[in-house]
C-alpha cells in the first residue's frame, strides 16, 4: 500500500484571493438572511396591523377595505423588493464562488475546499460559473408566501 504524495503548500497570493472571495460570499449570504428577516418583519407588521384592525375596529373604520388593500399593496411591494435584493445578492455570490473555484481548481491544496465537480468544471475553458446559490432559491419562498398571504387576506376581508 502506497501513501498519497504530500500536498504542497498553497501559493500565498492565490490563497489570499481565494479567502477574499469566500469571505465576500459569506458576507453576502449573511446580508441575504438579515435583509430578508428585516423586510419580512415589516411585511408581517403590515399584515398584523390589518388583521388587528379587522378584529377590533372594522365597524368603526369606514374605509376599512381601503386600508386593508393599502396594507396588502405595501406587503406585496416589500416582498417584491426582497426578491429583487435576493436575486442581486445571488448574482454576487455566484460571481464570488466562480472566482474562488477558478483560483482553487489548479491548486492541489485549495482544491480540497471546493467540490470535485466544481474543480473539474473550473479547469475547462467553457466553465459557465458556479451554480445559482440554492439557499437563495429557498429564501425566495417566504416573500412569495407573504405576498400571497397579503393579497388573500385583503381579498377575503376587502370584498
Amino acid at each position: 500500500m502506497t501513501a498519497d504524495p504530500p500536498v504542497p503548500p498553497p501559493d500565498n497570493r492565490r490563497f489570499e484571493l481565494f479567502k477574499f472571495y469566500e469571505e465576500a460570499a459569506q458576507r453576502a449570504k449573511t446580508d441575504a438572511w438579515t435583509q430578508t428577516s428585516w423586510v419580512l418583519t415589516l411585511s408581517g407588521a403590515a399584515l398584523g396591523f390589518s388583521i388587528n384592525l379587522y378584529v377590533k375596529d372594522r365597524a368603526c373604520v369606514p374605509q376599512f377595505a381601503v386600508i386593508t388593500w393599502a396594507c396588502a399593496t405595501a406587503g406585496v411591494i416589500l416582498s417584491a423588493y426582497v426578491l429583487y435584493v435576493l436575486h442581486q445578492l445571488a448574482k454576487h455570490i455566484r460571481t464570488y464562488w466562480t472566482a474562488s473555484n477558478r483560483l482553487a481548481a489548479p491548486d492541489q491544496f485549495l482544491k480540497t475546499y471546493i467540490s470535485p465537480k466544481d474543480a473539474i468544471a473550473a479547469l475547462t475553458d467553457d466553465y459557465k460559473g458556479a451554480p445559482y446559490p440554492p439557499f437563495i432559491v429557498r429564501l425566495f419562498l417566504p416573500p412569495i408566501a407573504f405576498a400571497v398571504g397579503h393579497v388573500a387576506w385583503a381579498w377575503y376581508v376587502g370584498t
